[in-house]
């Protein structure tokens, strides 16, 4: 199958352009990646502030992120999959 090369990297690099310019769906992305250090490397700390920013602005996605972050100290696995569909 032809198309671009998938790249947890590049979605690292584009999210992050995109929640700097307030898209706050990609600021939750971006916190999916830093907690599992796909593409950039890990930070869980860098992870809970972007859920936490993206919660701030209404995204349940955020939100859930956050609490779990809070409560259990990570994601699960299934949520990087979903994230991106790699």
């Amino acid at each position: 199958e032809e198309g671009a090369e998938q790249s947890y990297y590049y979605a690292a690099k584009y999210f992050s352009i995109a929640c700097d310019g307030g898209h706050m769906q990609s600021c939750n992305n971006l916190g999916v990646l830093y907690d599992s250090g796909s593409g950039v490397k890990q930070n869980k700390a860098r992870a809970v502030e972007l859920f936490g920013l993206a919660c701030d602005y209404g995204i349940d996605g955020g939100c859930r992120n956050y609490a779990s972050m809070m409560n259990y100290g990570g994601l699960s696995s299934n949520t990087l999959g979903g994230l991106l569909g790699f």
